[in-house]
């Protein structure tokens, strides 16, 4: 699933629930990165990086959220890793 197309996420996920019927856990993982420095980066490559590495799994969440919620499944669990160098 490419988390950059926003608008795709919901009818994904339907797509998810139509083969498996029931969701326990998510784990999203998806992201890039880039290893230009800021005064060479291009604003498009800022925008890139934020739409996958935030914007998509905003999106992602509150789809998810929505079936969770509609079940009664109560736990959510958040993890983000920062790999610095």
């Amino acid at each position: 699933m490419d988390v950059s197309e926003l608008n795709d996420i919901p009818s994904k996920i339907n797509d998810l629930l139509a083969i498996h019927k029931k969701v326990d856990i998510l784990v999203s993982c998806a992201g890039v990165s880039n290893r230009g420095g800021v005064m060479e980066c291009s604003v498009d490559v800022d925008i890139k990086v934020m739409l996958i590495n935030y914007l998509g799994h905003v999106a992602l969440t509150k789809g998810e959220n929505y079936y969770f919620a509609t079940n009664k499944i109560s736990h959510f669990n958040l993890f983000q890793h920062f790999f610095l160098q």
